[in-house]
């Protein structure tokens, strides 16, 4: 049997003295091989716990209830409350479980809710959530209906619901709408999520939410970016694996 001292043997396995390349440039390579191909599949976003209580308003589970606050919110302190829409109720369906809530429930305004969370200041976080709007009982648009939203004053934002609408037995319906607002919290500290409307005209046609979130965003690569670096890693595995072989071969 022939050796060779370095990176190279000879005829190791009696080939009749055909050049191999070596047993430690083989395993450098193929540690390369199945090194990208498990950092393309194992770099994933890291999931957080969802810092909002009650986000989909799910309870209190009793059906549709008129002039309640959900567990875990607050009303905006002022007398103000709102109701909590079960799937069905005039065809409207939630986007997230099967509940969600109308801003609008009594005279009361500014009417909506509110709810505490604890920050830590310079972390970055993501509040999204998922709203629409609905049309008077004869189908008609509603005027000026706005849904204002705010997170202390880190996040601030409204917008105008009159061409959503929810109920399938008010005319056509709208899909879910959704807002999401990325942030770095200046401070550590306890901050109020509202939700509320500034006024009402009456009868239906209120902004509604549903699917409230707040989490932590993770600090890695998107997918896209390290399925492709883990893909190239292991496509330059591969290739060297290849070339050993023909060498071989040959």
């Amino acid at each position: 049997m022939k050796r060779r001292t370095g990176l190279q043997s000879i005829d190791l396995a009696g080939s009749g003295g055909k050049p191999k390349v070596g047993m430690p440039a083989f395993r450098a390579r193929y540690s390369l091989l199945v090194a990208g191909l498990l950092f393309a599949n194992a770099v994933v976003p890291v999931a957080h716990a969802n810092l909002i209580q009650n986000g989909s308003f799910e309870s209190p589970a009793n059906g549709t209830q008129v002039g309640v606050i959900p567990s875990s919110w607050q009303s905006l302190g002022n007398g103000s409350t709102v109701d909590i829409i079960h799937n069905g109720f005039y065809g409207a369906f939630a986007s997230d479980g099967v509940q969600f809530v109308d801003l609008i429930s009594n005279s009361t305004f500014p009417s909506g809710l509110k709810q505490s969370v604890d920050l830590l200041g310079g972390v970055t976080y993501q509040l999204a959530f998922d709203y629409n709007g609905g049309r008077y009982v004869d189908g008609s648009q509603t005027n000026g209906r706005i849904l204002e939203y705010s997170l202390g004053s880190i996040v601030t934002g409204s917008m105008n619901v009159d061409d959503l609408n929810v109920y399938a037995d008010n005319g056509p319906t709208t899909p879910w709408q959704t807002r999401s607002v990325i942030f770095t919290a200046p401070s550590s500290g306890t901050y109020e999520l509202i939700f509320s409307t500034p006024n009402g005209l009456g009868g239906s046609g209120s902004p509604y939410v549903d699917n409230v979130r707040l989490d932590e965003v993770s600090q890695v690569p998107e997918p896209s970016v390290t399925s492709l670096l883990g893909l190239g890693i292991a496509t330059l595995g591969l290739t060297a694996f290849s070339n050993r072989r023909r060498r071989q071969r040959g």
